[in-house]
């Protein structure tokens, strides 16, 4: 269960980021999406979703901008975690 302050602010950022990759799983057209080659884009999924952490103003470190690495260690940090997304007040 989560109850420091850190934890309620990157549990959020970890749902955000399991609602947008359950968007991309249950939309099969997204799927095995490549850029034109020599084109220098790149289509990760995480790096997208990464972009939108920070842009979207749930974290405002730079560790969102540009690099999926956070948020990779973020998801296998709250993989097996309970979070609770109901208030006792309202069961």
């Amino acid at each position: 269960m989560i109850k420091s302050g850190k934890e309620l602010y990157t549990a959020r950022i970890y749902l955000f980021a399991k609602m947008i990759l359950y968007f991309f799983e249950t939309n099969p057209e997204f799927n095995n999406q490549r850029a034109p080659k020599g084109s220098g884009m790149n289509f990760s999924k995480l790096l997208l979703i990464s972009n939108l952490i920070y842009f979207t103003k749930l974290s405002k470190t730079d560790g969102y901008l540009g690099d999926d690495d956070t948020l990779k260690k973020l998801i296998k940090q709250y993989k097996n975690k309970e979070i609770r997304t109901v208030n006792n007040f309202y069961l």
